[in-house]
């Protein structure tokens, strides 16, 4: 249940949450694949299933994996798995394969319509034996869905000439619909191929506008609660027919729409706009996947963040992010990379602080105790001058950590005690539950069993208190 909650974003009870902090990235991404496995196991067991992911070209690697693990079981199971991909960017290689065992693939390459399945699509639409019939299917060269929008545009062609691109097709109809249809179909361009009318008519400004017209002209048609256009190359032509302008106006506007609902969407559309907000966009994005232990989506929208990142205050803070991200998701030598990368965006020594710190982290991860301490060094008269006090409390936290593997038993307690003393100062419950969990473990290694004892109770009673489930101790 715990898996299917996050897979569905459908929020967590308070006990689930404490089950989920617990768990490492690793053990997430696992229980989510096997989620989805025991659906289909369950599913299939009933009834002969098949599956299909459409549009695998645009998968990332974490998904991959996730339908690797489904086509090893789907071999024990009454499931087909069908995946299409586009030829180019075919994710699908050698190593997949090999990841798959002993299950049987097979590969269909779709090539062109031949001449009678291009007559029987044609005959669907006016009389195939006609000439604009024939042009179309010789203009299309077996490709379907091109010919499909040629035969749709008769209605858009009164002098019989068969258009001689996408492009055409669309303008033509363009060109037939009202003022208002046109304004509509070009904003909804914006949105993607699938739209809410609330959010086009957002965009359009008329809070009455319904899509019967777009809908006459074969250009969208319903799905659900939702639009979808008719086929993504109309979608696509229509889109390119907008201005520079007026197609950066529309995608501010939708980014406005989405600012509160869903802020990828938002740091998308301002990229597109050319906007310089979309970097802070894309670091607020990412933050709220950390949130929910996103780590591999988190880091794209980070990585997106930078790509565009033109301001070094959004570059620092974004390199920083990744360095976080990083470290959780255990590549700590590329978070250490990050930090220091972030040091050549740092804006003075509060900044630097944040990045040694952040390094610190890292090199604890690898055994590098010495650097680690050296950086800690470093960072604390720049936080105590400023009084970052949050930064102390993990600072002391980390240095504490740091003498608990260099069997520095006192310094372990006395650094953790500080951490303690801080995260009480800033009202960081989880601060004070790793606090209490580092002195609960200095106490141990020196023979204090009561006092390890007490405090390692203090520590799951915050825990509890707080609904925290995973807290890092030394």
């Amino acid at each position: 249940m715990v898996h299917l909650n996050d897979l569905l974003d459908l929020p967590q009870s308070v006990e689930l949450r404490s089950l989920y902090d617990a768990m490492d990235n690793a053990t997430r991404n696992a229980g989510k694949r096997e989620a989805v496995v025991a659906l289909v196991q369950r599913l299939s067991a009933r009834r002969p299933l098949m599956v299909v992911v459409e549009d695998l070209h645009w998968a990332d690697d974490l998904t991959l994996d996730h339908l690797a693990r489904l086509a090893r079981r789907a071999a024990g199971c009454r499931l087909v798995l069908a995946m299409t991909s586009r030829i180019e960017g075919d994710p699908l290689n050698q190593a997949w394969r090999g990841s798959i065992g002993g299950t049987s693939l097979i590969t269909l390459d779709l090539g062109p319509l031949r001449q009678d399945d291009a007559l029987a699509l044609a005959a669907a639409y006016l009389d195939a034996t006609s000439q604009f019939a024939l042009s179309c299917i010789e203009r299309a060269a077996g490709n379907p869905l091109f010919l499909e929008q040629l035969l749709r545009s008769t209605e858009e062609t009164s002098d019989g000439q068969v258009p001689g691109s996408v492009q055409s097709i669309v303008q033509a109809r363009l060109d037939n619909l009202a003022p208002a249809d046109k304004t509509a179909i070009q904003a909804a361009s914006v949105l993607g191929q699938r739209f809410t009318l609330a959010a086009l008519r957002h965009l359009i400004e008329r809070a009455q506008y319904s899509c019967a017209g777009l809908i006459e002209h074969n250009l969208v048609r319903p799905e659900g609660g939702d639009f979808l256009f008719a086929h993504a190359l109309v979608q696509e032509g229509v889109y390119g027919s907008l201005l520079k302008a007026r197609r950066q106006q529309l995608h501010e506007q939708a980014a406005d729409w989405f600012a509160k609902s869903d802020p990828e969407l938002r740091a998308d559309h301002l990229e597109r706009a050319g906007d310089a907000r979309a970097a802070q966009a894309f670091f607020e994005a990412a933050q709220g996947q950390i949130a929910v232990y996103r780590f591999e989506r988190a880091l794209r929208l980070a990585e997106r963040g930078l790509s565009v990142a033109a301001d070094r205050a959004d570059a620092y803070d974004l390199t920083c992010q990744q360095g976080e991200i990083l470290r959780e998701l255990g590549d700590a030598g590329r978070s250490i990379e990050a930090y220091e990368r972030a040091l050549s965006n740092a804006a003075g020594d509060v900044q630097e602080c944040r990045a040694w710190i952040g390094s610190a982290e890292g090199m604890r991860i690898v055994d590098r105790i010495d650097e680690a301490l050296a950086l800690l060094d470093k960072a604390q008269p720049v936080a105590e001058t400023h009084r970052l006090l949050e930064n102390l409390m993990r600072l002391h936290h980390l240095r504490g950590n740091l003498f608990f593997a260099r069997g520095r038993v006192e310094g372990c307690k006395n650094e953790h005690q500080r951490s303690l003393a801080y995260a009480r100062q800033v009202g960081s419950a989880e601060g004070e539950a790793r606090g209490l969990g580092g002195l609960g473990d200095a106490a141990y290694v020196g023979g204090r069993m009561k006092t390890s004892h007490d405090e390692l109770v203090r520590c799951v009673e915050v825990c509890r208190q707080h609904g925290l489930g995973r807290v890092e101790v030394a």
